[in-house]
């Protein structure tokens, strides 16, 4: 048996560039490791098998974990076979890395146990081929992020910079594709706090912050509300949320602003204190415990022997960087929670023209082909030209209207569900202070009311018109 821990990430900044011809931004990150951390035990076993402690959670080929071992595979040249438990700590859908980072160790796992031997710069490179930010945790020093996130240089200047800080994040996740697509559409909350921050001379700003406060202006008002605490030096959304973060001064006032928050803000909200840039606790590469003799992993039996080569050039991982499908940034996914959507704030591309869908073809109607002619000719309907501009926009107007409701009402699901995971009726009439995420779902049911309201009343224009044509 063997354990390795994986550690969960802060954006110390996002910066969004250029947009690339691939699909990707051009993203400037900085990043820093919490001792928040996953687990993942290694345990011999016939077949290859991941089970996690969390239910809400894939353990199928989409997890991250077991595509760094496939990844590992294609390096090695074999299969591999173990049971990986993985002990979540890390909440998913939080721009905190979680899954990035389960990845990043189950590589790192791998090459210890195995005795192949890759140096940081081969295992970058088949984490380059898994996510945007899972080069980062091969070696999760402070360091600057560059290109859509995959090249990680670090930061000298900041190696031996530490602080307490506390998380908080929300019961609900944020999209990072619907982040980066609203980007440069969305405005800024008049009142909420958007500038760079200064500390040890590095400022500190995340550009998608911009885009979710204006779809959840709750993340906007928690962070003026980390600001205004006592202690904090900086406070910020990492990577696409929905955790932010706050820089304090002390442990103490970052465990005093936790109690604060449930107590004040929301008692729904996920809470963590800690350190940023935590000391190691062993040598750079070693696990949390000796892996066993008799080996974690095992090697395919029918497999034929393929020793590491020599030559870098011909390890399959390293020379197909540049040719990584542009499908696997998020496969482990976002909206499920997790291990997914990579949380340094790289957006998916879109999905390739070529690629086809895995729903079934819909049969032909066979009773049309076979109808018997009939020698009557049927009449044609007159034909009624093009609907006037007036028809047109109405009903545009009636389905987008449509489309925006079905997508709050989803959401409203989501909220409902969070509300009640935390003893939360909003049927029940409430005393004194309501929670912040009951008061954000009551908005959100009134916002309901009126954009049905007006889906309505366009519909009933478009049928009016409809009827004066006819």
């Amino acid at each position: 048996m063997s354990i390795y821990a994986a550690p969960a990430k802060i954006n110390l900044s996002l910066r969004v560039l250029s947009k690339r011809p691939d699909g990707y931004h051009e993203v400037d990150l900085l990043m820093a490791r919490l001792d928040l951390e996953d687990e993942l035990e290694f345990t011999p076993a016939p077949e290859l098998e991941l089970v996690c402690n969390d239910p809400t959670l894939p353990v199928d080929e989409n997890n991250l974990v077991l595509r760094a071992v496939r990844e590992f595979e294609k390096a090695y040249g074999r299969r591999v076979h173990c049971r990986i438990s993985l002990t979540k700590r890390i909440p998913h859908g939080a721009g905190l890395g979680g899954g990035s980072s389960d990845a990043a160790a189950t590589l790192v796992a791998l090459n210890e146990m195995l005795g192949t031997q890759y140096d940081r710069e081969e295992l970058a490179a088949m984490a380059a081929a898994i996510g945007s930010d899972v080069p980062f945790f091969i070696n999760p020093v402070i360091s600057r992020c560059t290109g859509r996130g995959e090249i990680v240089t670090p930061e000298p200047k900041l190696a031996d910079w530490q602080s307490p800080v506390v998380i908080l994040k929300p019961a609900f996740g944020v999209s990072t594709p619907d982040a980066y697509k609203r980007l440069h559409d969305a405005r800024r909350v008049k009142g909420l706090p958007y500038g760079i921050q200064k500390v040890r001379g590095v400022g500190l700003m995340n550009d998608l912050e911009r885009p979710v406060f204006a779809k959840f202006p709750v993340l906007g008002l928690l962070k003026s509300w980390l600001i205004s605490k006592p202690g904090v030096r900086a406070a910020m959304m990492s990577g696409s949320g929905s955790a932010l973060f706050a820089l304090t001064d002390t442990p103490e006032q970052a465990q005093q602003i936790a109690l604060q928050a449930l107590d004040e803000f929301d008692p729904t909200l996920f809470t963590w204190q800690g350190t940023v840039n935590p000391a190691p606790a062993l040598p750079d590469g070693e696990s949390t415990e000796a892996p066993d003799e008799s080996g974690a992993c095992t090697l395919e039996p029918s497999a034929p022997e393929c020793p590491r080569p020599a030559d870098e050039s011909a390890i399959s991982a390293v020379s197909a960087v540049s040719d990584i499908n542009e499908n696997a940034e998020n496969g482990a996914s976002d909206e499920k929670g997790g291990a997914s959507s990579p949380s340094n704030g790289s957006e998916p591309p879109a999905a390739e023209a070529g690629a086809t869908s895995a729903e079934p073809a819909e049969a032909p109607d066979e009773s049309a082909a076979e109808a018997p002619a009939s020698d009557e000719k049927t009449p044609r309907p007159k034909r009624r030209g093009r609907k006037p501009e007036a028809l047109r926009r109405a009903l545009a107007d009636a389905a987008a209207l449509d489309e925006e409701a079905a997508a709050l009402r989803r959401e409203l699901d989501a909220d409902l569900a969070a509300l009640h995971k935390a003893g939360i009726d909003p049927e029940v009439r409430r005393r004194g202070r309501r929670p912040v995420a009951l008061s954000l779902y009551l908005e959100k049911q009134q916002k309901l009311a009126e954009l049905e309201a007006k889906r309505d009343e366009a519909q009933a224009l478009a049928d009016q018109l409809e009827r004066a044509r006819s």
